[in-house]
């Protein structure tokens, strides 16, 4: 139903839901919500998930800042989808 409802652009989607749906409201509001999540027709959801990381690895996180009951010192490392860093 959801790749169906893709195929259509927005006003058509709606009329497609409408008929297709019919009476079932919990299948509407499951697919609402599903299209509602969509990120963008041209990022698969993995696309996003990558963009997201880049984004926050482009991120410093300066010495001296606090996470909870830890002070980071210094970054020893990065690498895949992480960084590692020295804390007291």
């Amino acid at each position: 139903m959801l790749s169906e409802a893709l195929e259509h652009d927005t006003a058509q989607r709606h009329e497609f839901l409408d008929r297709s749906c019919a009476n079932d409201s919990d299948l509407r509001a499951e697919v609402d919500l599903l299209l509602a999540h969509r990120v963008s027709p041209t990022l698969d959801v993995m696309e996003h998930c990558a963009a997201d990381a880049a984004r926050l690895r482009s991120e410093v996180i300066p010495s001296e800042t606090r996470i909870g009951p830890y002070k980071v010192v210094r970054e020893i490392g990065h690498g895949g989808m992480g960084s590692h860093f020295v804390s007291l």
